[in-house]
């Protein structure tokens, strides 16, 4: 084995037990062709943190959940960061659509936050749940847990409102 080689796993396997739940990317560049006895090298630690997840516990059928993720880049080097919105039917737990946004540039220490939307139009009434993550970088934060959001037709919203303002039933 070439000595840059054994450099490189040297200085990875004594960082990567140092820091717990961070990523270690490591770069090494052969500055001399003829040579290679001269290279320059560089460690860096990816890590994100998802920070919040709010959604839209009620929603009419035919309109739009929307959802708030907050990101935090806390490594090193810059990372693209995707949000996911996966959406489970109620009880179940059937996976029935994903929500995700483009891949956003997040620089070091930057936190940034993400608006999705899920559009209930063709989703029968009922319980829902939504789980989130971010990938960025090929790795992922933890999901969070799952947040109820309860879908209804605009019959039993209109009753509901009537009730809470002491109408009685219809």
């Amino acid at each position: 084995m070439n000595s840059k080689a054994l450099m490189l796993l040297f200085i990875f396997e004594a960082l990567a037990g140092l820091l717990a739940g961070a990523y270690i990317y490591a770069q090494f560049q052969d500055l001399e062709k003829s040579t290679g006895n001269t290279f320059s090298a560089g460690v860096w630690t990816v890590c994100g943190e998802l920070i919040s997840f709010n959604a839209t516990n009620n929603v009419v059928q035919g309109q739009k959940a929307n959802f708030t993720i907050t990101f935090k880049n806390c490594g090193e080097i810059a990372v693209y960061a995707v949000a996911n919105v996966q959406i489970r039917r109620g009880e179940t737990g059937e996976n029935i659509t994903l929500a995700q946004t483009p891949p956003t540039l997040v620089e070091a220490g930057q936190t940034v936050t993400f608006q999705l939307q899920w559009d209930t139009s063709g989703y029968n009434p009922g319980n829902y749940r939504a789980i989130a993550w971010i990938e960025y970088n090929s790795h992922a934060t933890n999901p969070t847990d799952p947040t109820k959001i309860h879908v209804t037709n605009e019959k039993a919203a209109d009753v509901n409102v009537m009730e809470n303002l002491g109408c009685g039933t219809i």
